[in-house]
Protein backbone atom coordinates (compact mmCIF):
# COMPACT_ATOMS: atom_id res chain seq x y z
CA UNK A 1 0.00 0.00 0.00
CA UNK A 2 0.87 3.51 -0.65
CA UNK A 3 0.20 6.42 0.83
CA UNK A 4 -0.04 10.24 -0.34
CA UNK A 5 -0.28 9.27 -4.01
CA UNK A 6 -2.49 11.91 -4.82
CA UNK A 7 -5.50 14.14 -3.81
CA UNK A 8 -8.96 13.17 -3.30
CA UNK A 9 -10.50 16.37 -4.94
CA UNK A 10 -7.82 15.87 -8.26
CA UNK A 11 -8.61 11.89 -8.85
CA UNK A 12 -11.99 11.31 -7.55
CA UNK A 13 -14.10 9.45 -10.01
CA UNK A 14 -11.89 10.39 -12.70
CA UNK A 15 -10.71 7.47 -14.83
CA UNK A 16 -8.00 9.33 -16.76
CA UNK A 17 -6.83 10.42 -14.11
CA UNK A 18 -6.56 6.86 -12.06
CA UNK A 19 -5.17 5.65 -15.53
CA UNK A 20 -2.34 8.03 -15.04
CA UNK A 21 -1.62 7.00 -11.42
CA UNK A 22 -1.60 3.49 -12.91
CA UNK A 23 0.32 4.07 -16.04
CA UNK A 24 3.04 6.40 -13.30
CA UNK A 25 3.19 3.24 -10.72
CA UNK A 26 3.98 0.45 -13.85
CA UNK A 27 6.40 3.09 -15.90
CA UNK A 28 8.54 3.45 -12.32
CA UNK A 29 8.33 -0.39 -11.61
CA UNK A 30 9.87 -1.12 -14.37
CA UNK A 31 12.15 1.27 -14.60
CA UNK A 32 13.60 0.01 -11.20
CA UNK A 33 13.06 -3.57 -11.47
CA UNK A 34 10.54 -3.74 -9.12
CA UNK A 35 9.60 -7.54 -9.67
CA UNK A 36 6.34 -8.65 -11.59
CA UNK A 37 3.15 -6.42 -10.26
CA UNK A 38 0.20 -8.37 -10.85
CA UNK A 39 -2.73 -5.42 -10.38
CA UNK A 40 -2.88 -1.91 -9.05
CA UNK A 41 -5.56 -0.79 -7.53
CA UNK A 42 -6.29 3.30 -7.22
CA UNK A 43 -8.80 4.22 -3.98
CA UNK A 44 -10.19 7.23 -5.37
CA UNK A 45 -12.57 7.90 -2.73
CA UNK A 46 -10.12 7.67 0.39
CA UNK A 47 -8.88 11.02 1.31
CA UNK A 48 -5.48 9.30 1.63
CA UNK A 49 -4.91 9.17 -1.33
CA UNK A 50 -4.27 5.46 -1.46
CA UNK A 51 -2.82 2.69 -3.68
CA UNK A 52 -2.73 -1.09 -3.57
CA UNK A 53 0.33 -2.61 -5.88
CA UNK A 54 0.05 -6.29 -5.92
CA UNK A 55 3.06 -8.15 -6.83
CA UNK A 56 3.25 -11.75 -7.83
CA UNK A 57 5.56 -12.45 -4.99
CA UNK A 58 6.50 -10.60 -1.39
CA UNK A 59 10.33 -9.97 -1.96
CA UNK A 60 9.24 -7.79 -4.69
CA UNK A 61 6.43 -5.95 -2.36
CA UNK A 62 9.22 -5.44 0.46
CA UNK A 63 11.61 -4.26 -2.61
CA UNK A 64 8.64 -1.54 -4.16
CA UNK A 65 7.93 -0.59 -0.07
CA UNK A 66 11.75 0.61 0.87
CA UNK A 67 12.13 1.94 -2.52
CA UNK A 68 8.42 4.31 -1.98
CA UNK A 69 8.37 4.69 1.68
CA UNK A 70 9.50 8.01 2.74
CA UNK A 71 9.88 9.38 -0.77
CA UNK A 72 8.71 13.04 -1.98
CA UNK A 73 6.18 12.71 -4.97
CA UNK A 74 4.03 15.65 -6.22
CA UNK A 75 5.22 17.67 -3.05
CA UNK A 76 3.97 15.33 -0.26
CA UNK A 77 6.01 12.24 1.64
CA UNK A 78 4.95 8.78 0.46
CA UNK A 79 3.96 6.07 3.22
CA UNK A 80 4.69 2.62 1.85
CA UNK A 81 3.87 -0.46 3.64
CA UNK A 82 3.35 -4.17 2.89
CA UNK A 83 -0.06 -5.28 4.16
CA UNK A 84 -0.52 -8.17 6.33
CA UNK A 85 -4.18 -8.46 6.60
CA UNK A 86 -6.94 -7.39 4.35
CA UNK A 87 -8.75 -3.96 4.99
CA UNK A 88 -12.11 -2.57 2.94
CA UNK A 89 -11.07 1.04 1.27
CA UNK A 90 -13.01 2.86 -1.62
CA UNK A 91 -13.35 3.33 -5.12
CA UNK A 92 -15.00 4.16 -8.18
CA UNK A 93 -15.84 1.20 -10.33
CA UNK A 94 -15.88 1.91 -14.13
CA UNK A 95 -17.01 -0.27 -16.49
CA UNK A 96 -14.45 -2.47 -18.48
CA UNK A 97 -14.78 -3.39 -22.27
CA UNK A 98 -16.86 -5.95 -22.91
CA UNK A 99 -18.70 -5.10 -19.47
CA UNK A 100 -22.24 -4.55 -21.32
CA UNK A 101 -21.50 -7.59 -23.46
CA UNK A 102 -21.48 -9.90 -20.58
CA UNK A 103 -24.46 -7.96 -18.99
CA UNK A 104 -26.49 -8.86 -22.55
CA UNK A 105 -25.31 -12.10 -22.06
CA UNK A 106 -26.26 -12.96 -18.31
CA UNK A 107 -29.48 -10.76 -19.19
CA UNK A 108 -30.08 -14.04 -21.99
CA UNK A 109 -28.95 -16.75 -19.72
CA UNK A 110 -31.76 -15.41 -17.04
CA UNK A 111 -34.35 -15.11 -19.26
CA UNK A 112 -33.51 -18.77 -20.80
CA UNK A 113 -33.42 -20.07 -17.13
CA UNK A 114 -37.20 -18.56 -16.94
CA UNK A 115 -38.29 -20.00 -19.74
CA UNK A 116 -37.27 -22.83 -19.54
CA UNK A 117 -38.92 -23.31 -15.63
CA UNK A 118 -42.70 -21.99 -17.55
CA UNK A 119 -42.20 -25.28 -19.59
CA UNK A 120 -41.37 -27.21 -16.72
CA UNK A 121 -44.44 -26.47 -15.23
CA UNK A 122 -46.79 -26.69 -17.54
CA UNK A 123 -46.26 -23.37 -19.93
CA UNK A 124 -47.25 -21.46 -16.27
CA UNK A 125 -44.88 -18.49 -15.83
CA UNK A 126 -41.85 -19.38 -12.99
CA UNK A 127 -41.55 -18.35 -10.08
CA UNK A 128 -39.55 -15.69 -9.16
Amino acid sequence: MVKNMFKIEEVQGDKEQIEEIESVIREEAEEKDWGVIQRILVFDLEPDGLVQIRFTNPENAEKAKKIMNGRSFDFKTLEAWVMQTKQRYKMTHFRKDGDEEEEDRLEKYGRDIAAEGAEQNGGQKAAE
